[in-house]
């Protein structure tokens, strides 16, 4: 009986040690893949030229005279490296100087700024103080990296008929400043609505004038 016993003993720790033997040969089939999805980050980054003014008009803005013409063209140039983008400019000057020019309603005109002139641009806003006015455009098509703008106007002509006191107002100087400004295309149906999104406080309030 004892000896049967013996026997059951081993036999079960044969067949302990065969199904660990068993067990330890067992492999699963696995695999495994990675995939990684770099994202980068786009930029917006404009250039604003003027190469007539540093050419010819800032020379010719000194101590003008009636029946100058004075080169100025502000041009817009997406850089880059830079995403699709809408853009637009501002053009702020002397409350006299816009009450004297083309741009204004004014009787007396000595100044002729002829904005648009080779088209593409859309005049959406003007601000007013007493002593400035800013008046706001859009280029109303998207603009790629290296692409330019025409510019928004290519000179300032003062009047065969100006005379010193068409200019009493403005002082012995003066100045016609313009900024540019971009946003991405990719969202906006439109140039301006864009330009609002953008920038609130500059476009904010579209008078279609």
């Amino acid at each position: 009986m004892k000896n049967l016993k013996k026997i059951i003993v081993a036999a079960s720790l044969c067949a302990a040690i065969g199904a660990t033997a068993i067990a330890g040969t067992l492999a699963y089939f696995t695999d495994t893949k990675e995939v990684t999805n770099i994202l980068t980050v786009g930029d917006v980054s404009i250039t604003l030229d003027e190469p007539n003014w540093k050419l010819e008009g800032s020379k010719a803005a000194q101590d003008i005279v009636a029946g100058r013409d004075i080169l100025k063209d502000p041009t817009i140039t997406l850089d880059a490296g830079s995403v699709e983008s809408y853009v637009g400019m501002t053009i702020t000057m002397p409350k006299a100087v816009y009450d004297a020019s083309d741009l204004s309603d004014g009787d007396i005109l000595s100044f002729a700024m002829n904005t648009s002139v080779e088209g593409g641009w859309e005049f959406v806003d003007k601000k007013e103080t007493e002593t400035s006015v800013t008046l706001a455009y859009v280029f109303t098509e998207k603009r790629v990296a290296g692409e330019n703008t025409t510019p928004l106007f290519n000179k300032i002509s003062v009047a065969d008929s100006a005379t010193a006191a068409d200019f009493k107002d403005l002082g012995e100087d003066f100045s016609i400043v313009a900024k540019a400004y971009a946003v991405q295309a990719e969202g906006f149906a439109t140039a301006t609505e864009a330009l609002v999104a953008g920038f609130p406080g500059i476009f904010n309030t579209v008078t279609g004038e």
